[in-house]
Order: C-alpha cells, then sequence, then structure tokens
C-alpha cells in the first residue's frame, strides 16, 4: 500500500516538474500569456490531485489511480457522459499522453502541450466529481411552480 501511494505521488510530482519545465521553456517566446496558462494549469493539476487523492482515501482501498479507473468503469448503468468518458480514459494515461506531447515538441508546438495540459487537468478533476457526486446531473424542476 506504501509503494502504490509513493509511486501515485511521484507521479504527480514529475507532472508538476514538466509542466513547471514547460512554463519556463515557453516563456523564452516572450508571449504574456504563457506565465497565465502555465499558473492555471498548475491550479488545474493541484485540484486534480487533491480530487483524486481524496476519492482514492474516501471511495477505494488502494493508493493507486487504477482504482479510480476501475471504479469509473464499473458503473452499472454508465449514461452517454459517462461512456464518452470512458472511451476517452486512454488520453490521460502517460503512456499516450508522453508520446503525443513528445510529438508535438518535435514539431515545436510547445505553447499547443501547455493549452492541452490546461484542458486536460481541470477536465480530470471536473469528471472525477461528477463520477462521484454526480454535479452535471440536471436538477428537477417542479411543475407545480408559481411565480
Amino acid at each position: 500500500k506504501v509503494g502504490q501511494w509513493l509511486d501515485t505521488i511521484s507521479d504527480n510530482l514529475s507532472y508538476v516538474s514538466f509542466i513547471i519545465g514547460l512554463v519556463i521553456g515557453t516563456s523564452s517566446t516572450g508571449s504574456p500569456m504563457i506565465q497565465t496558462v502555465g499558473s492555471f494549469t498548475l491550479v488545474g493539476l493541484g485540484l486534480c490531485m487533491l480530487v483524486m487523492f481524496t476519492y482514492l482515501l474516501r471511495f477505494t482501498d488502494s493508493g493507486s489511480m487504477l482504482a479510480i479507473q476501475k471504479d469509473l468503469h464499473n458503473t452499472p448503468k454508465p449514461n452517454l457522459w459517462q461512456r464518452l468518458i470512458n472511451k476517452l480514459s486512454f488520453m490521460i494515461k502517460r503512456d499516450f499522453f508522453a508520446l503525443f506531447f513528445f510529438g508535438l515538441a518535435l514539431i515545436g508546438q510547445t505553447k499547443t502541450i501547455l493549452w492541452l495540459c490546461l484542458l486536460g487537468t481541470n477536465v480530470t478533476w471536473l469528471v472525477l466529481l461528477n463520477a462521484r457526486f454526480s454535479l452535471f446531473k440536471p436538477s428537477r424542476v417542479s411543475s407545480d411552480r408559481t411565480a
């Protein structure tokens, strides 16, 4: 169990280091927006880690992110949103995004990588919150409401 947590924490620290390095390397282009996007990406990554660690502690008996993935895939009757997330979940695996970001870096698209990290980190924590707390479930409106 300690090994699972050490692996998870070290993986997440490597993501923080990657984003900091990406911001430092990309900010040399002179774009003032890079530091802002980088800051929001780090905030999103922090929220993502907070939600993932809380999820692991409250809803699983594991320190491994695989427990979250298994939990999300074992939904009894997944709705359209959950089925879409299950189909795209391969994109949050390091094997996929490391190769994809490497390809983008080879063609000089480091700003694109940073924007994708911003999008990915924030979508990930929102998806996890929604999976457990149904944040995006439509609220029922009573038909006998009066003005």
